[in-house]
């Protein structure tokens, strides 16, 4: 598939209209907010907003994705360097340098790295991903509808096997077989079986994508932000005046002279972003560990070393830019951010690769090129958000809070065309909240949420249209091949991990600890807690599993094939090695619960706290069709801030502006949504 440089150029043209600008600059905006803010990442705000933006053009609604997470992936270290507080787990390597050199009073040079690192990363990926995108899908297009299934289940594996994230495989496969369960829900796409509705009609079609993705991350971190508010209060309050003048120029000096740091840790960084699964937070912490690695004076790192902040913030941003090639060419998201953004391109009934590139040619070189662009943008705007990453940290947080709930809801709503959707978000937030808390992955359960239809739509018409031998030609042998080899080598690396962790958290409960001891712990350490969440995690799949093999009963064979390979390889032989596993360990474990229980204790106040929030968004959900959306916003808005500020003309204030806030989106995307008794 050649190159037409007349759709290059129509590319070009489009990336840099008006309209594409002026919403590649909100959405930077937005992700340099969403990244300063703890507990709330760029994946939520993607989430909050993918209703509300699903209606622009195609290339304007992935731009507006992509600046979000560009931006956001910038400015996770922003409020790191600033307080030691980092928005997200991929700012954290630059913290640990960063806070250092501010310590020392080298400020300057820290955001000068920062903000060096993650151009050059951005704009280093921006270049493969001009070259490989083209490329991937040249090769591409000669792969049937068996081969296209069968490298997304290669790639739903490699995120689960571990084998460079070396996450626990048992829960990552767990998570992706929720996701996979999930997807199910509704309307089979071969031969229109209804499966798992519930009796719902509503459930017909299936689960809406955007109230999954806000369910998954948007409803779990408002819940954490109100837990993280206290501390993030007390740190931006000690944060004085900083000049920001000798930035730029700092910037010029700090590029040439991190060269070799900058070019070692981007190219590592696009390899992990093209590579399913792995997230920006690995890519940072390889590129911290390509720079130290490197480094002359390895042992200045974790001071305060202006290299580590290059390397983690290059790798990440490369990684960032380097998860679209896959979505873009195969249709793969290698994050939970890509994978939004694949959700976005379904929701418009577009399917990523070769098919889009002949259809949609022009959008796909203006994504590309508005992803580049970006990279410029929140260079430029570096310097004004800094100086205002102050006074964005003593915002309300309860105020932050419920105007990125009512916009959440707004969005729920707007996908289910009623409250059912609310109520389904909310649910969805609330397992996610204990899933994550026993160890499961919402991007993982996304990815696969994302994925399963389409894998399972082009497996049943490839055996339609082949039989079991479509499944046997070269290609598909080959990656099934590969698909073995990656199974392998993750479960071997899991057991070798396993044996060095068990011996460790035997000699951790001889010593009455739940943790090991030692100067050199494996990578895996086992804690006696974990070896009990195990059971439980392991329990309520085992039950799903089987809940799912007894509803098969009542659907036809081809509604039920990928049910039963679902639920026996994703779910039931992953639940029952998890139960099996540490086996030896679980009457140690019983007795280390027993001896300890007087000293567990929970987050009494922070868990109370979150009970409030949950309270005032299902009083919110509840008074929508009776007093209408905007006026049952600034009441949900009105009882948090009445309960954490405890002032009343604040708490006001706060309510009227939020309601005026969504009055604006609403008038300005001609959204319908119920105007209750008041008729506003």
């Amino acid at each position: 598939m050649a190159v037409d440089l007349s759709v290059v150029l129509e590319g070009l043209q489009h990336a840099i209209s008006f309209q594409n600008l002026l919403w590649l600059l909100i959405g930077i905006s937005l992700g340099l907010i969403s990244g300063t803010l703890p507990g709330f990442s760029g994946g939520s705000m993607m989430a909050v907003l993918l209703p509300i933006i699903v209606t622009l053009p195609v290339d304007t609604m992935l731009i507006a994705l992509a600046a979000i997470y560009a931006a956001n992936v910038y400015s996770d270290s922003t409020a790191g360097i600033l307080y030691n507080i980092p928005g997200g787990a991929a700012g954290i390597p630059a913290t640990i340098e960063g806070y250092q050199l501010k310590q020392r009073g080298r400020l300057i040079e820290a955001f000068a790295a920062q903000v060096s690192g993650s151009f050059f990363g951005a704009i280093f990926g921006f270049l493969f991903l001009l070259v490989l995108v083209p490329t991937f899908i040249y090769f591409v297009q000669f792969f049937g509808a068996a081969e296209r299934a069968l490298l997304a289940v290669w790639a739903l594996i490699f995120i689960s096997s571990g084998v460079i994230s070396r996450d626990d495989p048992l829960r990552s496969f767990l998570s992706v077989g929720f996701g996979l369960a999930l997807a199910m829900i509704g309307q089979q796409p071969n031969i229109g079986t209804f499966r798992f509705t519930l009796g719902l009609m509503e459930l017909w079609d299936g689960l809406e994508v955007s109230v999954v993705v806000l369910g998954l991350f948007a409803i779990p971190q408002l819940l954490d932000m109100i837990r993280l508010r206290d501390n993030f209060k007390e740190e931006s309050e000690r944060v004085s005046e900083i000049p920001f003048r000798k930035l730029y120029g700092s910037m010029l000096r700090v590029l040439w002279e991190g060269r070799r740091v900058l070019m070692r840790s981007s190219l590592f960084g696009v390899v992990m972003g093209i590579i399913p699964g792995i997230g920006t937070s690995t890519a940072a912490w390889g590129g911290y560990a390509v720079a130290r690695s490197h480094s002359r004076l390895p042992e200045k790192f974790g001071i305060g070393n202006r290299d580590g902040v290059l390397g983690a913030e290059s790798a990440s941003n490369a990684c960032e830019v380097g998860t679209i090639i896959p979505l873009l060419a195969l249709g793969i998201p290698g994050s939970a951010a890509a994978a939004i953004m694949l959700a976005a391109l379904t929701l418009v009934n577009i399917n990523p690769g070769p098919s889009m590139y002949v259809n949609y040619g022009p959008q796909v070189w203006t994504i590309m090129f508005g992803i580049g662009l970006s990279g410029f943008a929140f260079t430029i705007l570096a310097y004004p958000f800094i100086r205002g990453a102050q006074s964005m940290s003593r915002l309300s947080v309860p105020l932050l809070i419920g105007a990125i709930g009512t916009l959440a809801v707004m969005g729920a709503f707007l996908q289910s065309h009623g409250l059912f959707g609310a109520i389904i978000m909310m649910v969805l937030g609330l397992l996610t909240v204990f899933g994550t808390t026993i160890g499961l992955k919402p991007a993982a359960v996304l990815i696969g949420f994302v994925l399963g239809p389409g894998i399972e739509k082009e497996l049943i018409r490839g055996y339609q249209i082949g039989g079991f031998e479509r499944f046997l030609k070269p290609a598909s042998l080959v990656i099934l091949v590969i698909i073995a080899v990656t199974l392998a080598i993750g479960l071997w690396q899991t057991y070798k991990e396993r044996k060095k962790a068990t011996a460790f958290a035997l000699s951790a409960a001889a010593s009455g600890s739940s943790e090991p001891s030692t100067p050199e712990p494996p990578h895996e350490e086992i804690r006696l807690g974990d070896v009990l969440a195990d059971r439980v995690i392991a329990t309520l799949a085992i039950l799903l599993a089987l809940s799912m093999f007894w509803q098969t009963t009542h659907y036809p064979l081809f509604a039920s094939l990928w049910i039963y390979f679902v639920a026996a390889f994703f779910i039931l032989l992953p639940a029952c090695l998890l139960w099996l596993k540490n086996i030896s360990l679980l009457p140690t474990a019983i007795d280390w619960l027993r001896s300890n229980r007087g000293d567990l204790t929970l987050d009494r106040s922070g868990l109370a706290s979150q009970g409030v929030v949950l309270a005032a968004f299902i009083i919110f959900i509840g008074l929508i069709s009776t007093l209408g959306f905007i006026v049952s916003s600034a009441v949900f808005v009105l009882l948090l801030m009445l309960y954490f500020d405890r002032n009343v003309i604040r708490s006001v204030l706060s309510a009227v502006s939020v309601a005026f806030l969504a009055w604006a989106v609403i008038t300005g995307f001609q959204i319908y949504l119920p105007r209750g008794i008041f008729n506003i």
